[in-house]
């Protein structure tokens, strides 16, 4: 799999739609570092992909996670994602910038898009990324604030002529909520439904 990484996550967010879900403010400021996080991780999937999750440290606020996948011929694969977290009360987050994500990623894509992180045990880490499905519900009953824009639909002569309204399918989503109103409508809301399944990784090997 191409460029594995959390950047899984960024890859299935891309993946949905030609524009991306985005969030203009963080979630917070830069909230210093987690040292559990650093170390070398590998994912947890059936497909057994040869990728190895390195995390680290950028500065006293910024955290890395540069991802390996070992193709053949002894080619390499690599990703780089520099974040920055959110400590709330409930939860803790990434913040990652899409300017930082690499270019072929970023799509020239500007704006954040969150990651939850929880360890069920010293050596496992589990990611979830925020739902855009969720999102766009909550932007559509008032509950959060944000734009939508829908996709130009196509309609041949005969379609025009029926009463009955075309379907509009979502192509961006922007988030325009404040980071702190934003931040407690995460934290108050429904877990399972905003941070559906989570990417799971194992340690393989922990940074001194």
């Amino acid at each position: 799999m191409k460029k594995y990484l959390l950047l899984v996550a960024a890859i299935a967010i891309f993946l949905p739609a030609c524009c991306p879900m985005v969030s203009v403010h963080p979630l917070s400021e830069p909230d210093g570092l987690d040292d559990r996080l650093f170390g070398v991780w590998r994912p947890v999937s059936p497909e057994g992909e040869r990728v190895y999750l390195h995390v680290g440290k950028e500065s006293d606020t910024i955290m890395v996670a540069l991802s390996v996948e070992h193709l053949d011929a002894g080619r390499l694969d690599t990703a780089r994602m520099p974040f920055f977290l959110t400590r709330a009360k409930k939860n803790d987050y990434w913040n990652i910038r899409y300017e930082d994500v690499e270019d072929n990623l970023a799509k020239g894509y500007a704006g954040f898009f969150f990651m939850k992180y929880t360890f069920p045990d010293d050596d496992t880490l589990l990611v979830y990324q925020l739902d855009r499905k969720a999102v766009i519900n909550a932007i559509k009953t008032g509950k959060l604030k944000g734009q939508i824009t829908y996709k130009a639909q196509k309609t041949s002569p005969a379609a025009q002529l029926k009463t009955l309204p075309a379907k509009k399918n979502v192509d961006c989503v922007t988030i325009t909520e404040e980071s702190m109103s934003l931040l407690k409508f995460i934290e108050a809301g429904d877990s399972h439904a905003l941070f559906p399944e989570p990417m799971r990784f194992v340690r393989t090997q922990s940074q001194q």
